[in-house]
């Protein structure tokens, strides 16, 4: 069946072919009986990165559902308004979910939600009368309507950047931002710390570029990759004839970096003789050249990481106590993967979007067992296993879903090993909230533990709000009022 929408109302028209085109190819018009007809654009709707795909909003009500409209732009849904009747037209066909507004009394919406199910009987849509639709709570209903509704997520093709380049929204990841945000335009040393994998490079790198240094050179030494003797002449340089192979003068990374940031990665594996020479470049800001005895400047920021305990290792004599204080003027602690939450879902869908051009693939769904599978997994090489998980399922993915079976063996066991303890999502609260807020600490990580245990009861219980609450030992309205405040509509449907 084919519909039309237009002055006349809703009219089914026989057929075996395509629903009608639009009368225009860029925008959808939808109206009936002479109301208004309020235009969504056919473009990709993402809520908190969670819901993605086309939706269809058909406001039958003259225009008095503006406030719903301001809503649903405020959480990234295009919409635009119009006078003028079209066809539906083949949208019906893309749309990932509808919804309708229609003005108390008014029965026509009945005649359209009948045509779109004839059309589309597995089209999820949500019908609200203008005062629903004026409620504080319809644009989180129309959120968990389209969720309950989906076996699958569709992705974004252009995922949302939350800071910089960073992709997450957990409350330690935001944090973080805030202790860049903080430190970058002062000189200070900086030290990074955090596992292997949870992007200390690109933290370093955000604060190089949020400093008055952000036009010099943004130079990176991986002090684990060279021996002891190497990493001397790369950091400082050494002058022609110093050792065997030197044929000519060679200026090193300190210098290369002047008027920038040199980033110290893995700079725990610095050998004594190093760190001495290390210290030195900090304190007085000068050094020499391997074999030469001229002393030159050193104008650069250091900033530095490491995945080791480097207090600890000072404390036992295996790193300069002196140097690691110079370095740790200020620290900033990456959470792990595994106690970031829902920013497992923004990074694969970041990971698939940036893996679909580079596998020439065209993945825009991904099952929610496939989904839940990624969040369950502990994530021992954080980010960047996750990019590689991502890469080797894309490469068996043939249409246009990732789903569970997709994964690596290892990945879709997770449900049956261990799931990351409370402490690891404590430890993460805490490294992001430290630095930035200490205070406040306390408040934080008790609600961050919060929210958690109300996620995982409603995890378990498939979003019942009555289950929910009596497993909580809690009252149904407070139940709902945590779930508004940790946002956590978006990331699990709940019913009542």
């Amino acid at each position: 069946m084919a519909l039309v929408f237009g002055p006349g109302g809703v009219e089914g028209e026989s057929g075996a072919g395509a629903l009608r085109p639009p009368a225009r190819s860029d925008h959808v018009f939808v109206g009936t009986g002479g109301a208004l007809g309020v235009l969504v654009q056919p473009r990709e709707w993402t809520v908190g990165m969670e819901i993605g795909g086309r939706v269809l909003m058909l406001d039958l009500t003259g225009g008095a559902a503006d406030p719903l409209v301001a809503a649903m732009r405020a959480d990234g849904l295009t919409v635009g308004e119009e006078t003028a009747m079209f066809s539906v037209g083949q949208w019906l066909t893309e749309v990932a979910g509808l919804v309708v507004v229609h003005a108390c009394g008014d029965a026509s919406w009945q005649s359209v939600d009948r045509a779109v199910a004839d059309a589309r009987p597995e089209l999820p849509r949500l019908v609200l009368s203008l005062v629903e639709a004026l409620s504080p709570d319809a644009c989180e209903r129309v959120v968990v309507a389209l969720e309950l509704s989906h076996a699958a997520l569709p992705l974004s093709s252009a995922p949302r950047r939350h800071f910089g380049l960073f992709v997450g929204e957990s409350s330690a990841m935001r944090n973080v931002y805030a202790s860049i945000r903080h430190l970058a335009p002062t000189e200070l040393t900086v030290l990074i710390r955090g596992e292997s994998g949870t992007g200390k490079e690109l933290v370093a790198r955000a604060i190089h570029e949020g400093s008055s240094r952000a036009r010099g050179p943004f130079v990176r030494v991986n002090c684990a990759a060279l021996q002891a003797s190497l990493l001397e002449s790369e950091l400082f340089g050494h002058r022609r004839g110093a050792f065997t192979g030197a044929v000519r003068d060679h200026a090193g990374r300190f210098e290369v970096a002047s008027g920038g940031s040199i980033f110290l990665d893995e700079v725990d594996s610095a050998d004594p003789a190093v760190q001495g020479k290390l210290l030195r470049a900090i304190e007085q800001k000068e050094f020499e050249r391997v074999g030469e005895t001229r002393t030159r400047s050193a104008d650069v920021r250091i900033i530095s990481a490491t995945n080791a305990d480097l207090l600890g290792r000072s404390r036992g004599a295996e790193f300069r106590p002196d140097l690691y204080y110079r370095l740790a003027s200020v620290e900033i602690e990456l959470p792990p993967l595994r106690s970031r939450g829902r920013d497992v879902r923004l990074l694969a869908g970041e990971c698939i979007a940036r893996l679909n051009d580079e596998l020439h693939r065209s993945v825009r769904l991904i099952g929610r067992e496939a989904l839940e599978r990624l969040e369950a997994y502990r994530w021992p090489g954080n980010v960047r296993e996750l990019n590689n998980v991502l890469c080797r399922a894309l490469l068996d993915v043939e249409g246009e879903m990732l789903e569970a079976h997709h994964l690596p063996p290892d990945v879709t066991a997770s449900r049956e090993s261990v799931p990351p303890s409370a402490s690891d999502h404590l430890r993460g609260a805490i490294a992001g909230l430290a630095a930035s807020a200490p205070r406040d600490v306390y408040r934080h990580v008790i609600e961050e533990a919060e929210r958690e245990l109300i996620g995982l009861v409603l995890r378990e219980t498939g979003g019942n709000i009555r289950q929910s609450s009596h497993l909580l030992g809690i009252a149904r309205n407070t139940l709902k009022e945590r779930i508004r405040r940790f946002d956590l509509c978006r990331s699990r449907p709940v019913r009542n």
